[in-house]
């Protein structure tokens, strides 16, 4: 690219900043509305997070269960075993 093709280009696009509609300032209304949202949002996102907490603790507890049984059947057939004739 030339030097008059990026003068062209800088002009092109300095141009076009300005044509970008400006937003007016928020009004104390509108303020106070987001900042009402926000909140709701906040305690919404703080709900899930527990909610994901206590499902995440209830599988870890369910597996610890299931992992307590499966060591007691193992437990278990090993005494069959020792009791057992044939393994005697």
């Amino acid at each position: 690219m030339d030097e008059q093709q990026e003068a062209r280009m800088k002009r092109l696009w300095t141009s076009q900043q300005h044509e970008q509609p400006s937003r007016p300032p928020l009004d104390n209304e509108t303020r106070s509305r987001i900042a009402e949202i926000e909140k709701t949002l906040a305690a919404v996102a703080s709900q899930l997070e527990q909610q994901r907490s206590r499902e995440a603790a209830r599988r870890v507890v369910s597996a610890q269960v299931r992992l307590g049984c499966a060591l007691d059947d193992g437990e278990d057939r090993e005494a069959a075993r020792n009791d057992s004739p044939e393994f005697g």
